[in-house]
């Protein structure tokens, strides 16, 4: 398929999974292990910073990001957005790590030598998200990202920019996700995966497939 690198973010302590796989022989791969909080101490403990390659891999498996998950998403409504689903007044999706702890989250992992990938979906969870980030001591690592941005308010887009955060989106969910879009975000579709504003704000893009939720064909 011309697959050469991925970015693991299964919820494991990936680099020993890979370690163990390379062993094996799986060595045309290039893999960027991330982890969540459950895993992060233990990497501190080791020394481990995004970038690091893991031992006995040849090089081919390094450390990757700190993931952390803000909110939901579309398709279940727990996206947490500005305004409530469609006939439910008092959903505005979920909303799973409050500004005050994100940014206690982020500022250990960043000392830490840690890119981040914070998932944000709804255009609640990426303000919060980005303005969260433009507060913590140390700023994001370059390299740091966020996750999904399927919906988003224009006036923080520049944010983006500022933060230099890279917006790593899935370009399928454009077609997976249409009408759900239509149905859940009506009258706001017109800022839903909007790729070209953030290209025009001079924000680098990632696209990826998000497999196994979409097919990893590029």
């Amino acid at each position: 398929m011309g697959i050469t690198q991925i970015v693991e973010l299964e919820w494991a302590f990936n680099a020993r999974n890979w370690q163990r796989r390379v062993k094996k022989g799986i060595t045309k791969l290039r893999v960027s292990c991330g982890m969540y909080q459950e895993h992060l101490d233990e990497a501190i403990e080791a020394g481990q910073k995004t970038g690091d390659a893991i031992e006995g891999t040849d090089g081919l498996i390094t450390v990757g990001p700190h993931k952390i998950i803000t909110d939901g998403s579309l398709g279940s409504k727990t996206a947490f957005c500005c305004h409530h689903y469609p006939s439910e007044p008092t959903n505005f999706g979920r909303l799973e790590v409050p500004p005050a702890t994100l940014k206690e989250m982020t500022e250990k992992a960043t000392r830490a030598g840690m890119r981040l990938a914070v998932h944000a979906l709804g255009d609640a969870a990426n303000h919060l998200t980005l303005e969260t980030l433009a507060t913590i001591d140390p700023p994001p690592l370059p390299g740091s990202s966020i996750e999904h941005a399927q919906l988003l308010t224009f006036s923080d887009i520049p944010l983006f920019k500022q933060l230099n955060l890279i917006a790593s989106v899935q370009p399928a969910h454009l077609i997976d996700d249409r009408e759900l879009a239509r149905k859940f975000w009506p009258g706001r579709t017109d800022r839903a995966y909007a790729f070209a504003s953030l290209v025009e704000a001079g924000v680098e893009l990632k696209m990826g497939s998000d497999a196994p939720v979409a097919p990893i064909e590029p």
